[in-house]
């Protein structure tokens, strides 16, 4: 056992180096970055209503293990018509601005949301059955 020790060692280097020989895995920012550096969190009020006045009800979606809304509790499936989803949101990220725009997505996506939900609350419009199911 002594003498094949050695050789155990050299083998086990040589494999920890030729794993250090490969190029890292390239990893691509999705497209549709452009729309997220534009979502402003000081401009959500004024976004959405503007929206509700052009016809446009929809709630924005983003993209993750699954579909999400934020700041509606409801069965997002169920309402694919009323979602608008932003794209380029996702749960893994490429890069540190990637993970931010994201973050802000979800921030302005869930105030979007809620005042949009206001609206349509206002407007007699529910999307569950329950008016109460929205939070």
């Amino acid at each position: 056992m002594r003498k094949s020790l050695p050789a155990i060692l050299i083998l086990v280097a040589s494999f920890a180096l030729s794993a250090c020989s490969h190029p890292a895995a390239t990893c691509d920012p999705p497209k549709g970055l452009g729309e997220l550096r534009s979502l402003r969190l000081n401009n959500t009020t004024e976004d959405a209503a503007s929206a509700y006045a052009r016809g446009d009800d929809r709630l924005l979606g983003v993209y993750g293990f699954s579909v999400e809304v934020p700041g509606y509790d409801g069965d997002p499936y169920a309402h694919k018509s009323k979602i608008r989803m932003l794209e380029g949101t996702g749960d893994a990220f490429c890069t540190k601005e990637e993970a931010a725009l994201n973050h802000n997505a979800r921030a302005y996506a869930r105030k979007y949301n809620e005042i949009m939900l206001f609206k349509l609350k206002q407007a007699g419009v529910y999307l569950d059955p329950v008016p109460n199911a929205h939070r």
